[in-house]
C-alpha cells in the first residue's frame, strides 16, 4: 500500500477532496457577499468623491448613475422616514445630528 508519509495515498485524498469542498463553498458565500456589496460599494466611491457637501438633488443624480433609481423628492421623502432629517417645523430637512449639535455646520 502507497503512503503519504505516515497515511496511505486514500486518506490523503480523502482529506484534500474534503478541503476542496470546503474552499469551494467558501468561495461561493464571498461571491454571494460581493455580489450584494457592490451597489454599496459604487454609492460609497461616489460620496466619497465629494470633497464639499452635496444638495440632495445632486446626491439623488450621483444615486441614479450608480443603478439606484431615486429623484430629489423620494429621497427626501426616504431620508424623513428613515430619521435622518427632521420631518416637520422650522428645522425641517436639517439632519438630525446637526440640530442637536452633533457637527459643526
Amino acid at each position: 500500500m502507497a503512503t503519504v508519509g505516515a497515511l496511505p495515498i486514500w486518506r490523503c485524498v480523502k482529506g484534500i477532496r474534503k478541503r476542496v469542498s470546503v474552499l469551494h463553498r467558501r468561495r461561493e458565500a464571498l461571491e454571494e457577499k460581493n455580489t450584494e456589496m457592490k451597489p454599496k460599494a459604487l454609492f460609497a466611491d461616489a460620496v466619497s468623491a465629494s470633497h464639499t457637501s452635496a444638495l440632495i438633488g445632486d446626491l439623488a443624480k450621483i444615486l441614479r448613475g450608480n443603478n439606484i433609481e431615486i429623484g430629489q423628492k423620494r429621497l427626501f421623502q426616504w431620508l424623513r422616514d428613515n430619521n435622518y432629517i427632521i420631518k416637520s417645523g422650522s428645522s425641517k430637512n436639517m439632519p438630525k445630528s446637526l440640530a442637536k449639535g452633533r457637527f459643526i455646520s
